[in-house]
């Protein structure tokens, strides 16, 4: 993967095991920010980060490029993920917003 760029979405996330997200919760949302040339790569990156941590990815919000413009719209948390992202750690997120129903 080429330095191309940083992406961000909201990413919907259900477990595939009980205890991914904690016990009970049915799925939760994330900021999940990655390093990727284009939505392609990072639609795969994503999932393939949350495979490894037991979740199955349900929609991702809209794939935003990282650019000045958009972070200085953000919030704090995605300033600290941005800053955090490397080669070595190309898969930035921190809080998962967890829910415990499903809307019928």
């Amino acid at each position: 993967m080429s330095m191309g760029g940083s992406r961000l979405s909201v990413v919907h996330v259900r477990p595939l095991d009980s205890s991914a997200l904690g016990e009970g919760a049915r799925g939760a949302y994330a900021n999940i920010l990655a390093r990727a040339d284009n939505d392609e790569e990072y639609v795969a990156v994503v999932r393939a980060e949350m495979a490894e941590r037991q979740l199955f990815v349900v929609d991702f919000d809209t794939i935003r490029l990282i650019t000045p413009d958009v972070l200085a719209d953000c919030e704090d948390e995605i300033h600290e993920l941005a800053a955090e992202i490397s080669a070595e750690y190309p898969v930035q997120y921190r809080t998962f917003d967890t829910y415990y129903t499903d809307d019928a």
